[in-house]
């Protein structure tokens, strides 16, 4: 037995694949653990300009059907309506790929887009929804009323019937789970709609493991899409969503980008150049100072996790004075 556990044992140290993981976080943490907060600030502000190095090309007829005036969505990448002529195929949504895992980045439904969000969940048979937001934050309307909410409840919009089949309580903090069963064209199928109401639109939350468990749930109940023009090993989309579908909604998907790039042993884990290719896709990604601070602490506690980077004194230490400049950074800017 001892034996045996000893060459398992020998054998992932000698994982080629394993010592690339170890080697690109050990770099990561690294540069990161030498870095002073107005360093990374710094780098957010260089960044914080950039958008697609093309002319971002914009759908004629979106204008209505954008949430906010400013945030506009960048047509090449933007989620086609299937099997709708161009003038009515628009949506505020963009496909964004992390290693296998595709999503779909989108503003929160208004009023009168609600029919054309479930006809895209329903066309690309996505099989998570993760909503970051709350209807309501502050008095003011971030996202439409878009589901039904009790038990056995169900409501049409458009084309697409959804049923609400349970509601339940997530072991994670603050993150509420309904399943709903979404039928279409004589077809259905039943997705996980996960409310994650801990992360505030002006803040960040107090927790850097929430993220990555909250995407671990949502992957686990997407499954290889089948009956499609696509291969059958290809997985479910799943949706993201905030207010505007850019700072919260960029930040989580970023964490999966990396978690992705760190798991296929990527050399060089560059989180401006990962941030660079994240707005060539969904522009404006991740909105502010400390959003992208969050990121690099999520991050950094996620090589923790994987094991790709023991729990070192420089890693804690590093992540108390994030800690610590993300609290002064909520009190300023509360006290504004």
């Amino acid at each position: 037995m001892g034996n045996h556990e000893s060459s398992s044992s020998s054998s992932k140290k000698n994982d080629p694949l394993k010592q690339k993981q170890q080697k690109a976080a050990a770099k990561f943490a690294k540069k990161l653990t030498v870095m002073k907060m107005s360093d990374i600030i710094d780098e957010f502000s260089k960044i914080k300009p950039y958008n697609p190095p093309h002319a971002i090309q914009y759908h004629p007829h979106q204008t209505f059907k954008n949430r906010y005036r400013d945030i506009e969505c960048h047509e090449p990448t933007r989620v086609i309506l299937k099997g709708r002529p161009d003038e009515e195929n628009y949506i505020h949504a963009n496909w964004v790929t992390a290693g296998k895992q595709r999503y779909i980045c989108c503003q929160g439904p208004l009023g009168h887009t609600i029919d054309d969000f479930w006809y895209m969940v329903a066309t690309e048979r996505v099989g998570a929804i993760i909503m970051l937001c709350d209807l309501v934050e502050e008095g003011q309307r971030k996202c439409a009323d878009y589901w039904p909410h009790d038990d056995g409840a169900r409501a049409r919009y458009g084309e697409v019937d959804v049923e609400n089949v349970s509601v339940g309580q997530s072991t994670l903090p603050r993150v509420h789970i309904t399943i709903l069963r979404i039928t279409y064209n004589k077809k259905s199928h039943l997705l996980n709609h996960y409310n994650w109401l801990g992360w505030p639109d002006d803040g960040i939350p107090d927790d850097q493991l929430i993220p990555i468990k909250l995407l671990d749930l949502a992957k686990d109940c997407v499954k290889p899409v089948t009956g499609s023009a696509a291969s059958e090993q290809e997985i479910s989309p799943i949706i993201v969503h905030c207010s505007a579908g850019i700072g919260r909604t960029g930040t989580l998907v970023a964490i999966d980008i990396a978690r992705a790039r760190l798991h296929e042993g990527t050399t060089v884990l560059s989180i401006p150049q990962l941030i660079r290719e994240l707005r060539d896709r969904r522009t404006h990604a991740i909105q502010g100072p400390s959003q992208y601070l969050y990121l690099y602490g999520c991050i950094l506690q996620l090589c923790v996790e994987c094991g790709y980077l023991e729990d070192s004194v420089s890693v804690r230490k590093w992540q108390e004075k994030c800690h610590a400049f993300l609290v002064e950074y909520k009190e300023a800017v509360l006290n504004r």
